[in-house]
């Protein structure tokens, strides 16, 4: 398996859905883990692949994309919570480990002021800014830490959803799936843009006028 033979592979199929989870964290908080591939493999070898795609939506979810999308979602709080409660000093001091600096921050809090929600939701299902910066605005901002988990919970509950997906699909041809990654999220990428713009859309319907 390109990329991820031998110690990963084995690593997934001894701990399954407790090895995603881990992965999905610690590429949240600070490990570089290609986590696209690794969650493709899980949804190749931990779905049965005889199952017609629609009776493989419910161990997708329950096996591949919420155990990831808690990794991210909790790993993602190291951040959030430094910048929620050191705030600049805590950037300028540790931000250079997370690839956070004060003065980015500032210009993401400039352009999503009053839709951090749905930056947080877009970041974690799609990789439109970096996700650390991103959380490290939120806990400028803030954001209720209840809120923040949600969000970034349903965000990478879509990603994933979608990866393990293209895993699955690809069954006895995975080894090639990783080359093409970029390729098939692109037509991942774009049902994911339509999710966001109905939330957003939503979302300013909702609030008051």
């Amino acid at each position: 398996m390109s990329g991820w033979s031998g110690p990963g592979l084995a690593w997934l199929e001894a701990y399954g859905t407790g090895a995603v989870f881990l992965a999905c964290l610690l590429e949240s908080v600070l490990v570089p883990i290609p986590t696209p591939p690794f969650v493709m493999a899980a949804g190749a070898f931990l779905i049965p692949q005889a199952l017609p795609w629609q009776q493989a939506f419910v161990p997708m979810l329950l096996r591949v994309a919420v155990p990831g999308a808690a990794g991210t979602a909790l790993g993602a709080l190291v951040i959030f919570w430094l910048c929620y409660w050191g705030g600049k000093k805590a950037i300028d001091r540790y931000g250079r480990y997370f690839g956070v600096n004060w003065k980015n921050v500032i210009k993401i809090n400039a352009r999503l002021e009053g839709q951090i929600e749905v930056a947080v939701l877009a970041t974690r299902a799609l990789p439109l800014f970096p996700i650390s910066v991103v959380s490290a605005a939120a806990g400028i901002m803030r954001m209720g830490t209840t809120s923040f988990l949600v969000w970034s919970f349903c965000g990478a509950v879509l990603r994933y959803m979608m990866l393990g997906y293209l895993g699955w699909l690809s069954k006895g041809g995975y080894d090639q799936a990783p080359r093409h990654l970029a390729h098939w999220e692109r037509w991942a990428a774009g049902a994911v843009v339509l999710t966001v713009l109905g939330v957003l859309a939503w979302w300013k319907r909702r609030k008051p006028a």
